[in-house]
């Protein structure tokens, strides 16, 4: 399985982002990546429900595939994500299929602010807050699911040294 610019291939996720940014669009991917664990094949659809950033590690390795809830950045915990310019409410980002990244991007106060979700499969989901290249923090279903989420930081180029 493979976040391949939208087109689907056998075992690895490459870095390729959802751009939200007014509408979604799908931008650059590169050829290394990290595989994505057995097992997503057969996983059900979980419920589809919002669920805090900071209750993701609470969840665990959920037993079923997360694609289509959404994270939600609420309270002292939005300044993680970026603020919805219309609309109000808390910034929500929606975790999609198995393999797949999602990185809405802005721009706020001068610097590039990035939410990175990809949703692992059989260990769950993992989210990371990125500003001008560097991770500001990372959030996790499992540790099996948060160490992918490092690994593929690392080969997306993002500088993972958190203060």
């Amino acid at each position: 399985m493979t976040a391949n610019g939208g087109r689907r291939g056998h075992g690895t996720v490459a870095l390729a982002l959802v751009v939200m940014v007014g509408a979604a669009s799908l931008t650059g991917c590169r050829p290394q990546g990290v595989d994505i664990p057995k097992g997503w094949e057969n996983l059900q659809p979980c419920p589809q429900r919002e669920i805090r950033v900071e209750d993701l590690p609470q969840i665990g390795k959920p037993g079923c595939d997360l694609a289509f809830s959404t994270v939600v950045f609420e309270g002292d915990y939005a300044d993680y994500a970026f603020a919805w310019e219309a609309g109000g409410g808390w910034p929500v980002v929606e975790i999609i299929s198995v393999g797949y990244v999602t990185a809405p991007t802005k721009v706020v106060d001068g610097k590039t602010r990035e939410v990175l979700v990809v949703n692992w499969g059989v260990p769950g989901v993992g989210v990371a807050s990125i500003e001008d290249g560097k991770l500001r923090a990372i959030w996790a279903t499992s540790p099996e699911a948060e160490d992918l989420q490092y690994r593929q930081l690392e080969v997306g180029g993002i500088v993972v040294d958190v203060d």
